[in-house]
């Protein structure tokens, strides 16, 4: 519904960066690619893209959930990888929100609904949409990303790509990690523990990791 619907007059669609993800994979990989994927975003790649996926949400598989949940949450890129080659997979795709969900893919990942599982409450991970904002008096500009507001030139000094040590401060006492994406539109706050994980290299040191390459992204997705 929503790939015809923007086409429609008026398109209430606000990011369509998903669909021309898929068209990519569709005009740019062998028909016979295997896709790594959430389960949700299983039947968009199955329709657009016309690939084989590991999961969508018509063939609901706990385990592969299970899995790309484990593969992305991992700290050691050899587990990681042994979780890919397990599916013989040729691509993965996932979406830039989920880098502030790893609580709820440590649920699918140890098969729990208990948030206070130590090994999902380890993580805090924040993603935030921002907008900037320009005083009709003053003509200074701001970034506000959810409650938090600042000036356009400190959003704009923000990392995009990983560190290695906290950058700011919580609360007085919690070292976090604080990023922004390229494209200017989302905050990213992550703990020590949500730092190191395989998510978290993808996005954001993807050039540590010499199995893994970023063949496109458009938007809110990533191949």
């Amino acid at each position: 519904g929503t790939f015809f619907v923007s086409q429609q007059f008026p398109n209430i669609e606000q990011d369509d960066g998903w669909k021309d993800s898929l068209k990519w994979l569709s005009a740019n990989t062998p028909k016979d690619s295997k896709i790594f994927n959430w389960w949700d975003q299983g039947h968009w790649i199955t329709f657009v893209a016309e690939r084989a996926v590991s999961t969508d949400n018509r063939n609901y598989i706990l385990k592969a959930n299970s899995d790309l949940a484990l593969f992305l949450l991992s700290s050691s890129e050899s587990e990681a990888d042994s979780i890919v080659k397990e599916y013989g997979a040729d691509y993965i795709v996932i979406g830039e929100d989920i880098l502030g969900k790893m609580g709820s893919l440590g649920l699918y990942a140890y098969n729990t609904t208990n948030f206070s599982d130590p090994r999902i409450a380890q993580y805090l991970s924040v993603a935030l949409d921002c907008q900037t904002a320009t005083d009709s008096v003053s003509g200074s500009t701001s970034v506000q990303c959810g409650a938090n507001q600042m000036s356009e030139q400190a959003y704009s000094d923000l990392p995009t790509k990983r560190l290695s040590e906290p950058n700011q401060v919580l609360q007085g006492s919690v070292r976090v990690f604080i990023y922004r994406n390229d494209a200017k539109t989302k905050l990213f706050i992550l703990n020590k523990a949500a730092n190191d994980t395989m998510l978290a290299r993808l996005f954001l040191d993807i050039e540590s990791l010499p199995n893994y390459e970023k063949t496109y992204s458009s938007g809110e997705m990533f191949v």
